[in-house]
């Protein structure tokens, strides 16, 4: 739940500060002429089109055997922190930067490891730990030795 609490918080807080604003926090200057409305669509843009791209490339012959895929997945997220450094204001592009690998984390479980999940055989259980207790370990009882006075 952590990581979809972490998304449902972080949009709207993008959108109050970013977008809500009228884009002016996008925008600098210095960096390039994009007027608010145009950076308001890419930041928006670069969130869908950035999980798309993901997903059909780990969906492609790409991301079976081989490193190719994260080869071409870091290749293209440095092109986009790039590309955004020169379009939006410094502290926009990192952010937006950041809400594209948190929008492609979170539609990942949403969308593929979930229903994978949900897909699974009848008879195959997930295990589960009881509160206060790591899964990693097996639950077993254990009282004291006798020797332990």
């Amino acid at each position: 739940m952590g990581g979809g609490t972490t998304f449902l918080t972080g949009i709207p807080l993008l959108v109050l500060v970013y977008y809500a604003t009228g884009g002016v926090y996008l925008v600098d200057a210095a960096v390039s002429s994009i007027r608010p409305g145009q950076a308001i669509a890419l930041g928006i843009g670069l969130l869908i089109v950035g999980w798309l791209v993901y997903d059909l490339l780990w969906t492609s012959p790409l991301a079976r055997g081989g490193g190719l895929a994260a080869v071409v997945s870091w290749a293209l997220l440095f092109a986009v922190v790039y590309a955004l450094t020169h379009i939006l204001s410094g502290r926009a592009a990192f952010i937006h930067a950041g809400a594209m690998l948190g929008t492609i984390m979170a539609a990942n479980v949403w969308m593929r490891i979930v229903p994978a999940q949900r897909d699974q055989r009848p008879g195959v259980s997930i295990p589960r730990s009881r509160p206060g207790q790591s899964s990693a370990r097996p639950t077993t009882a254990t009282s004291p030795s006798p020797s332990s006075s």
